[in-house]
């Protein structure tokens, strides 16, 4: 998948007032899922326990602005779907989720983040924030720097000080991580965007996959049980 990147994305269905909304995200990873060339800097929290086993887990994560159209959907409804089409192998997966938003610490929603219910079983100490912080260390200069933008889907006329005009050519182009912001500018900036920047977490309970290469085509359905205590089931359905 990391060498295709036409594979990471995905489109992410939330729900307003109004009904759906959707829109295409970058799958981030799974939680705590590092890379082999992943610098251990980026994070404190243990990648692989005393025998070597990654300390991950089926929970997935996605990018978002807290102040922006999807953290208030998920806010009023947590139940998101994702459909994820691999073009490489002819795979779809539609994926039915409980999703949170993960912000700031010091942001308002913060405390309501159930942080030890979704930390991977092996690591209940897990540092919520620690992950926050190398998905944003992960990111391009570019990605960082439109959290530094104004709230997204804001109008550009007549929203800028003194009731002028927002001109995108004003917004900052690139922005280092927090360990690399040397200037006072860049850390003021760095600042902004982190309070800005959230995780949304994916805690997937239906899985439905349909096999489009394979002839005849094969669909399959997996369920998990909704208290957890009978873990996931399997089911072959029609395609």
């Amino acid at each position: 998948m990391k060498q295709n990147k036409a594979s990471i994305s995905y489109a992410l269905s939330t729900a307003d007032m109004n009904g759906p909304r959707v829109r295409f995200v970058v799958h981030r990873g799974f939680l705590n899922e590092r890379r082999p060339s992943e610098p251990t800097s980026w994070s404190k929290n243990p990648s692989t326990d005393a025998q070597d086993t990654a300390l991950t887990s089926e929970v997935m994560l996605v990018t978002t602005d807290v102040r922006g159209p999807k953290a208030t959907q998920i806010r009023a409804s947590q139940q998101v779907e994702i459909a994820w089409w691999l073009s490489v192998t002819q795979h779809q997966f539609r994926v039915r989720s409980k999703a949170w938003i993960l912000p700031s610490p010091e942001h308002s929603l913060a405390n309501a983040f159930p942080s030890t219910t979704l930390a991977p079983a092996s690591l209940p100490e897990f540092d919520w924030e620690q992950e926050r912080l190398r998905i944003f260390r992960k990111m391009s200069p570019e990605l960082r720097a439109s959290f530094c933008r104004p709230i997204p889907g804001t109008p550009l006329k007549g929203t800028g000080p003194g009731g002028g005009d927002v001109d995108p050519n004003d917004f900052p182009k690139e922005l280092p991580s927090d360990l690399e912001a040397k200037t006072e500018e860049e850390k003021k900036l760095v600042k902004e965007a982190l309070e800005n920047f959230a995780l949304i977490v994916l805690k997937p309970w239906e899985v439905d996959m349909c096999d489009l290469a394979a002839q005849p085509n094969e669909r399959i359905k997996w369920s998990l049980d909704l208290d957890d205590k009978k873990g996931w089931s399997e089911e072959k359905v029609v395609p």
